[in-house]
């Protein structure tokens, strides 16, 4: 059969019963060798040949420049218009049984096999400009082979990571497009400081050098992921390129002027001298995605999913949990992050479980400005028992460049802030804010804080945000509380993980955020924790639940040292003082309540200041950890 070859005759039968519309991707009578032959769960010896030159093709291996063509098995080819099967069913097709006549064969379809067009040098150059000497570079789509339709581009490209896009215009230029942030039907605009616009064939070398980089800005927008539209590199309102913009034709791309891209010139980029339209040979998606293992063998954090004993344990933890250190009846965690990360979906989804269905007190949202526009704090009060548990949930406005400064978040460390406070606009937090709580103490103050990231969108070192986050930090590491990160989103950067949440610890896309957020902000590993929360589910997960409520145990644990050292802390200021009594000393040492101190500007930023009759000397846990050290040192000496 001169490239392909027959099954017996009477697998033919099964062609009308077995195939649906789902398992075949139909665009100009073509096929891909991903979608076709599943049906009966039965793989062909054609499809094995063919993932085989796709996905192991190594740069030792020929490259296949023209699309090859091979023939399947009869039961799998598509049945024509006209053509139905005999209700007898055993002698064939559209043949009446016991007739001589031989039984009429379907012709059969050919499948377009996808190969790559790069050579080893266009890899290898592709993969200096990443950075990344194992991405995979895979190709996943071709518009000579699937078309322009953008139903066909997200089927072949969600879900799969970081990918490349590399645009033929007619001229012969081809440009690469990057984006990290991959592709996922989001219906919004991505911020992905790493997309990058390249010159990426080797056809003259003085155009190697070629490139736009994004701009390095959370608030700037690199990609448009609209399920309705093909790739398109800038945001909504600030395009760069657009593909399948179907001005004049299918084979038409969009430049535009501006866009969240700098660098070199875009028009030199792609070889013309005005903006607008522009004719498109062929369209290609790489996965660019590094190379296997993508699920490491065991997980780096053992963690029972799939499993109700695991959180029915769980619960009962939370359930049970009192306070054991510095006579207090519940613990305060804050929950703080930047706009969007997924505070309040946090709290949302802890909540949840003690509710039986998903509940959404706490207000949500994905845009640019922030959703909770108060600081809050929530008690969780179980649907199974009467008593609320002790943990005290304080939920803040997402982080901006704008509206959270280090004087907001002393305030809330220190327990000022009541519960509904409302955060002025355009001014700092001072002690004559409406609400405000004058004097304090160890129950009012925060015990954990737990720092909201979203996984898709990692402030960079060297970022406004990342700088902003970097100094809150150190108002909380000088204060020695216990400071912990929530990794959100962790679903939308690695699709075994989207399948499958139990895989979260054996992604090594999830394992290199976590190295990637550990190394920036100079946190053990061990203090973060990736999560899922509830987004488009209506109904409770149990593996959400799991890891969730195993994160927030977590917090309470690090709640839990902070308060043993400050009940030390308390004790041994006691016996100071005891000790000092019976010497006859003054007895004047610093309280742990204290009241408020009028900060400034000067004091936020570590320069000191005068005492004055309104201030009271409260310094951080550590520097007065280390005062009452020494003056125990100096009464043992004395």
């Amino acid at each position: 059969n001169q490239g392909g070859y027959h099954s017996d005759p009477s697998d033919s039968r099964r062609h009308d019963n077995h195939l649906t519309s789902d398992t075949w991707l139909h665009h100009d009578n073509h096929m891909t060798s991903s979608n076709v032959c599943r049906h009966d769960n039965h793989v062909t010896s054609n499809t094995r040949m063919l993932e085989a030159m796709n996905l192991k093709k190594s740069s030792s291996t020929p490259v296949l420049t023209d699309p090859q063509m091979y023939r399947l098995p009869r039961s799998f080819a598509l049945p024509i218009e006209g053509h139905h099967k005999d209700p007898g069913g055993d002698q064939g097709m559209g043949v009446a049984q016991g007739s001589d006549v031989q039984p009429q064969q379907p012709p059969l379809r050919t499948v377009p096999v996808v190969t790559s067009s790069l050579s080893p040098a266009d890899e290898a150059h592709i993969r200096d400009l990443l950075n990344d000497k194992r991405a995979m570079l895979i190709p996943i789509y071709q518009s000579s082979v699937h078309g322009y339709d953008p139903v066909v581009f997200h089927k072949l490209c969600d879900d799969r990571g970081p990918s490349v896009t590399l645009v033929t215009l007619s001229s012969g230029v081809c440009v690469g497009c990057y984006t990290a942030a991959g592709w996922y039907s989001r219906g919004k605009s991505v911020c992905d400081r790493r997309a990058m616009l390249f010159r990426a064939k080797r056809y003259h070398q003085q155009h190697q050098q070629l490139m736009l980089t994004a701009i390095q800005d959370d608030e700037v927008y690199h990609i448009y992921d609209d399920p309705d539209l093909g790739p398109f590199f800038g945001s909504e309102a600030h395009p760069t390129l657009r593909l399948f913009c179907n001005v004049y034709n299918d084979k038409c791309a969009q430049i535009y002027e501006g866009g969240p891209f700098e660098g070199s010139d875009l028009l030199e980029l792609f070889g013309t001298d005005r903006y607008g339209p522009i004719e498109v040979e062929e369209i290609e998606v790489y996965d660019a995605a590094s190379k296997f293992p993508v699920i490491l063998d065991r997980p780096w954090r053992e963690v029972p999913f799939n499993n109700q004993h695991t959180i029915i344990e769980l619960i009962d933890f939370f359930v049970g949990y009192k306070p054991e250190f510095c006579n207090i009846d519940h613990v305060n965690v804050l929950l703080m992050g930047p706009t969007g990360s997924g505070k309040s979906s946090f709290f949302n989804s802890f909540e949840s479980t003690f509710k039986g269905h998903i509940t959404s007190r706490a207000r949500t949202g994905n845009g640019a400005s922030p959703t909770t526009a108060q600081f809050r704090r929530y008690g969780i009060h179980p649907t199974f028992r009467k008593a609320p548990l002790n943990i005290q949930i304080c939920d803040t406005p997402g982080i901006t460049k704008d509206n959270f400064s280090c004087n907001d978040l002393v305030y809330m460390l220190d327990g000022h802030l009541p519960d509904r406070f409302q955060f002025p606009t355009g001014t700092i937090i001072t002690n004559r804010s409406p609400g405000f709580i004058p004097e304090s103490n160890i129950k009012d103050e925060m015990h954990c804080v737990a720092l909201v990231l979203d996984a898709t969108a990692i402030p960079q070192p060297g970022s406004a945000m990342f700088k902003q986050l970097f100094e809150l930090k150190q108002q909380i590491d000088a204060r020695d509380i216990a400071l912990r990160i929530i990794l959100t989103k962790v679903d939308q950067v690695c699709r075994y993980v989207n399948s499958n949440l139990s895989n979260v610890y054996r992604s090594c896309s999830v394992t290199s955020i976590v190295d990637t957020v550990a190394q920036t902000f100079h946190t053990p590993r061990n203090y973060i924790y990736p999560v899922k929360c509830y987004e488009h589910e209506i109904n409770q997960m149990q593996n959400i639940g799991i890891i969730v409520l195993s994160a927030f145990q977590n917090l309470l644990y690090a709640a839990e040292s902070f308060l043993e050292d400050r009940d030390v802390l308390i004790a041994t200021e006691r016996k100071i003082r005891s000790a000092s009594n019976v010497s006859g000393g003054s007895g004047s040492y610093p309280s742990l309540t204290y009241p408020v101190r009028h900060r400034s500007s000067s004091d936020l930023a570590g320069v000191p200041r005068e005492r004055t009759s309104d201030t009271v000397n409260s310094n951080s846990s550590s520097a007065m950890s280390r005062s009452l050290i020494t003056r125990t040192m100096s009464l043992q000496t004395q």
